[in-house]
């Protein structure tokens, strides 16, 4: 006798697929990773970037997730993804946008050297950093 997935169980289905999606792009998402900027020029996570640098917000994830800015920056988020999203920051900080839908944005100049942990405050697993040294 054959099974017939019912509604509830394909659903199931999907979106576990949709979690490990996410989770094998999460695990190769710091690896050799660049950081690209507006300018067209790219860099390694241990160079930092200056000027205008830009996160993808998509498949519920920021991209890049990690990156290193000389002060003075700005960084622009942008939502790439169907689902809101925004950018606040975990604990203490200066980032705190609306909820961004999709096409999006949301822009801070980080001014002061430090490391400024962030999340989306709508989907707390999305978490991002950033790392502001001195020019």
């Amino acid at each position: 006798m054959r099974h017939r997935l019912r509604p509830l169980e394909i659903a199931v289905v999907i979106c576990g697929l949709g979690l490990a999606l996410v989770g094998l792009v999460s695990l190769g998402a710091g690896r050799d990773q660049l950081t690209a900027s507006d300018d067209g020029s790219t860099t390694s996570p241990s160079q930092p970037s200056s000027g205008q640098v830009s996160v993808a917000i998509v498949d519920f994830a920021f991209a890049p997730a990690d990156l290193s800015v000389t002060a003075g920056s700005t960084i622009t988020w942008t939502n790439d993804d169907a689902f809101a999203h925004s950018v606040v920051s975990d604990g203490d900080g200066p980032l705190v946008s609306d909820d961004l839908t999709e096409g999006r944005s949301y822009e801070h100049t980080f001014d002061q050297p430090g490391t400024y942990a962030y999340i989306c405050g709508i989907h707390n697993s999305m978490t991002g950093t950033v790392t502001v040294v001195t020019p």
